[in-house]
């Protein structure tokens, strides 16, 4: 099983927002169990030093990995997360707008998986050249929400360093996810 959150807080929340994060993630884990994979999308809400404090809160909880921690191209708060936490999994990719934001972060090794979006990295094509790159450093990708379209699909079949499909469900405040995809009128 595999469950990614979206991060409640950000830098302007300060050591409150830590520690609630951490929270929310260790009642997470024990709802999922220990042997689930745990993922945090950060949602570009953090700088380098408050990245770092964030993982190290979160390290008890094995954290699969943390997602878009800094902006798109900070590549030099990435380099500070990598050297000051180098033993949590980074990904990043979603903001991309082509190969190349990909291909610097693969030569620097600032990232361990590859989120790109494939409608806003350039399309599938755009997609495919990074995904040789990106697997000829042994670097995996998964799409960002690539499961929600065909065309995520069979991009995520066809490519050799892709072992996961992403795939968001989301339901309005109150509203529980089986109203929306399972069974009901509304989502036929």
């Amino acid at each position: 099983s595999r469950f990614k959150l979206a991060r409640p807080y950000g830098v302007t929340h300060g050591r409150a927002g830590i520690e609630g994060t951490a929270q929310l993630i260790e009642k997470t884990r024990e709802m999922i169990g220990a042997k689930a994979d745990l993922m945090l999308d950060c949602w570009m809400a953090y700088d380098a030093d408050y990245a770092v404090q964030m993982c190290e809160a979160l390290r008890p909880y094995r954290m699969r990995w943390m997602e878009e921690m800094l902006m798109p191209h900070d590549w030099h708060g990435l380099r500070q997360v990598r050297q000051r936490v180098p033993w949590q999994t980074m990904a990043s990719g979603e903001h991309w707008a082509t190969r190349h934001s990909g291909i610097r972060a693969i030569e620097e090794r600032l990232v361990d998986l590859i989120q790109a979006d494939l409608h806003w990295i350039g399309g599938f094509t755009e997609a495919m050249k990074l995904a040789h790159i990106a697997d000829a450093a042994a670097i995996p990708m998964c799409l960002h929400t690539g499961a929600n379209n065909l065309y995520g699909q069979h991009w995520t079949f066809a490519m050799p360093n892709v072992s996961l499909i992403e795939m968001i469900l989301m339901s309005p405040p109150g509203v529980p996810l089986e109203e929306c995809y399972i069974g009901s009128p509304s989502a036929a």
